[in-house]
C-alpha cells in the first residue's frame, strides 16, 4: 500500500511507485519485456525452457564479471576504478586487451 499512494507532501516529487518503475526500467528495458512477450507467443512454451537455460548461463558470466571487477578494481584520490579493461590488463597481463 506505501508504494503505491506514498507520503508525498508535494506535486514536484515523485511517489515511491513512480520511482519503482524508473529504477526497473533501467534495469530492466522495455526490450526485454517485449522480447520474452514474442518468443513466447512465437515459440510457444519452448521458448521458457530455453530462456531458463540461458538465464543459468549467463548467471554464472555475470557472476564471474562481478567478481574479477571487485578483485582487480584501483583505487585512486576520488573512489575506486575498475572494470573490464582492468580485468583484461592486470588478470590476464595483457595490456593490449585492455586497450581495445
Amino acid at each position: 500500500r506505501v508504494l503505491m499512494e506514498g507520503k508525498s507532501g508535494s506535486k514536484d516529487q515523485i511517489s515511491p511507485f513512480q520511482a519503482f518503475c524508473i529504477g526497473m526500467a533501467a534495469r530492466v528495458g522495455t526490450g526485454n519485456i517485449t522480447g520474452i512477450a514474442i518468443a513466447i507467443a512465437l515459440g510457444g512454451p519452448g521458448a521458457v525452457f530455453w530462456m531458463w537455460i540461458i538465464s543459468i548461463i549467463s548467471s554464472a558470466s555475470s557472476f564471474v564479471e562481478s567478481t574479477l571487477a571487485q578483485i582487480y578494481k584501483v583505487k585512486d584520490k576520488t573512489g575506486f576504478r575498475g572494470g573490464p579493461s582492468y580485468y583484461m590488463e592486470k588478470g590476464l597481463n595483457k595490456r593490449w586487451m585492455g586497450v581495445l
